[in-house]
């Protein structure tokens, strides 16, 4: 009977770890993708002579964003121009900056966070 618990416990928790590395790599994805077109939008509209909108930047990270659960997710808060990132226990806030668009928008957190650093060691790695 212990043996079983043993086994069933087990079974669970790298099934809850599957989880969360699944989330961490939609996470990584997504904030990849979300930078690239970030750039994109932002050379275009150099060489167009116009500036970022903030309702660009809102259309762009709804095509790359992730189908957000309660355990994992990414929402942007257009107006703050922030990213709340949720991996079930572990949450961060990604900062696109600078805040009035007028260079090359980057998305940073603080590696301080242990989410930041689990998504940026991917990142890093890749």
């Amino acid at each position: 009977m212990i043996l079983l618990l043993g086994i069933i416990g087990i079974f669970i928790l790298k099934h809850a770890s599957f989880k969360e590395t699944l989330c961490n790599y939609r996470i990584t994805q997504n904030l990849q993708n979300f930078q690239n077109h970030l750039a994109n939008l932002f050379t275009t509209a150099y060489f167009a002579r116009k500036s970022v909108q903030i309702q660009d930047i809102q259309t762009i990270f709804n095509q790359h964003n992730i189908k957000n659960t309660p355990q994992c997710s990414l929402l942007l808060d257009p107006k703050k121009l922030i990213i709340n990132v949720k991996n079930h226990n572990l949450k961060t806030i990604f900062y696109i900056t600078p805040k009035d668009l007028a260079t090359h928008p980057q998305i940073k957190c603080l590696f301080s966070n242990p989410l930041c650093k689990k998504i940026h060691h991917r990142i890093s790695n890749k």
